[in-house]
């Protein structure tokens, strides 16, 4: 029961509702007061209300099937049926880095050492410079480089 009122909310069936009853209501209070000035009986107008009240149905059951666009009336398109794959747990042994956007707000001088730290950072692990490593593989790196 609850997937339904969610595809109802999906499909805007509620709002179409409540504009549908708050236009019909205006419509019909505007109706019975401008008709009689202009001598029309009193039975249009109620034809006009029973029209506004059975075209409510009708206005729900479409707008379960169409939806208003800025490209005009299209139909509403179906759910799709979500497939969750599960991924298996990563084990303790394996290696990874985790890297996070880094923005810093501050004025002046901290700002451009930000920047440049966050460029050398990116710039050594695209090399694959691991500068948290033992030094025996920082210093044979920095060799490797020198050669």
């Amino acid at each position: 029961m609850r997937n339904f009122f969610a595809e109802l909310k999906r499909r805007k069936v509620y709002s179409v509702a409540v504009t549908y009853a708050v236009a019909g209501w205006a419509l019909a209070q505007g109706i019975a007061q401008v008709l009689p000035v202009f001598d029309i009986p009193n039975w249009v107008v109620r034809l006009i209300v029973l029209l506004i009240v059975l075209g409510f149905p009708v206005a729900l059951i479409l707008s379960w099937f169409f939806d208003l666009t800025r490209y005009g009336i299209v139909r509403t398109p179906d759910r799709p049926e979500i497939e969750i794959d599960l991924v298996q747990p990563i084990s303790s042994n394996e290696k990874s880095i985790a890297v996070l956007p880094f923005a810093d707000l501050s004025p002046g001088l901290r700002r451009r050492f930000s920047r440049h730290w966050r460029r050398s950072r990116v710039c050594a692990l695209r090399r694959g410079d691991r500068r948290f490593g033992s030094k025996e593989k920082r210093h044979n790196s920095a060799k490797s480089r020198s050669d």
